[in-house]
């Protein structure tokens, strides 16, 4: 796979892996989380179907157990002001209808939760870990809970996260030897 980084302006500003880890690693967070977008994503990566059905065949005949390890550091934060993957979304009628934040959230929230839902029913293991400010004990965040296969949702607090994701490997490497 060739990685290639193409400014705003179309040009190709360089090719290959240090050029799209240099470019990764000057984004900047603005603060928002949407975790449609995330699934989405991860979903149509791994998915047996759609865009990439091509990459995600059987292997030696067989199917493939699929799973997403879904991370994140807090709860959905949406903005109809700000730009997202979408454009400014306070422009586009049919993702917020109503014009206002809280109808913004529970509409990236509900598609957040199709979205979980759709990838279970393909037979996609969903495993959630909330680590940083969704990790806090009083942090609640039923939509990670509820879109996570069942017994598979964790809160990883600082110096947790390293071992919340080998106790993961580790449960992913015994269903595979127990199929």
């Amino acid at each position: 796979m060739k990685l290639t980084v193409i400014r705003k302006d179309g040009v190709v500003n360089a090719t290959g892996k240090e050029a799209f880890e240099t470019t990764i690693g000057s984004l900047a967070a603005n603060g928002n989380t949407y975790h449609d977008v995330g699934m989405a994503w991860g979903a149509r990566l791994i998915s047996p179907n759609g865009l990439f059905a091509d990459e995600n065949g059987l292997v030696n005949g067989r199917p493939r157990t699929r799973h997403i390890v879904y991370m994140t550091d807090g709860a959905m934060v949406t903005s109809l002001s700000g730009y997202t993957h979408q454009g400014q979304e306070q422009t586009i009628p049919r993702v917020t209808s109503k014009g206002t934040e809280s109808d913004l959230t529970a509409r990236h929230t509900n598609r957040f939760l199709q979205l979980c839902e759709k990838a279970k029913r393909e037979g996609i293991t969903i495993w959630v870990i909330a680590f940083g400010d969704a990790a806090k004990p009083n942090a609640s965040s039923p939509s990670l809970n509820q879109c996570s296969s069942s017994g598979t949702a964790y809160k990883a607090v600082e110096g947790e996260l390293e071992a919340t994701f080998r106790l993961i490997a580790n449960q992913i490497a015994r269903l595979r030897l127990s199929q």
